[in-house]
């Protein structure tokens, strides 16, 4: 013989089906350990939807939420070491954005370099040309040495 009980419970409502407050019953279908107010009635269908609720009323056959979510509580105002942590991140945070920007200026100026490099290289070609473009024209002899023309004298 199985000596479990199955509890029953049920939710007491005003006259308005307002969930006045969850209660189990006995085995005759009256609350243990509550006393029905007048205009207040038991309900048992649904129980799991309205236990989900913050204010569960009853609408017709049906539950329907009429609260809201309490207000979560005020932060603490921070502590001291909070505080400087803050400071802190915000410190290091603007640290890191001047490295950043100073990352970048160096390659803005790397490059600006490489830039001037590739320009001096190809004026040193087109003063070749000439130079030796020169030196045909004057009727001088022209020699290469290396990478450089030179005009022999």
């Amino acid at each position: 013989m199985n000596n479990i009980i199955e509890k029953t419970y049920a939710i007491v409502t005003d006259s308005k089906g307002n969930q006045v407050d969850f209660v189990s019953v006995d085995g005759d279908g009256n609350p243990e350990h509550y006393s029905l107010k007048k205009g207040e009635s038991l309900v048992f269908e649904d129980w799991d939807i309205a236990r989900g609720m913050i204010a569960p009323k009853r609408v017709g056959t049906k539950w329907v939420e009429t609260g809201e979510p309490p207000e979560p509580p005020p932060l603490p105002p921070p502590s001291a070491e909070q505080m400087l942590a803050a400071l802190m991140r915000g410190y290091l945070g603007d640290v890191e954005e001047i490295t950043e920007q100073q990352f970048e200026h160096i390659g803005r100026n790397i490059k600006a370099a490489e830039d001037a490099v590739v320009a001096v290289e190809q004026m040193r070609l087109i003063v070749e040309e000439h130079s030796q473009q020169i030196s045909v024209s004057r009727g001088l002899p022209v020699s290469t040495a290396g990478d450089e023309l030179n005009p022999i004298a």
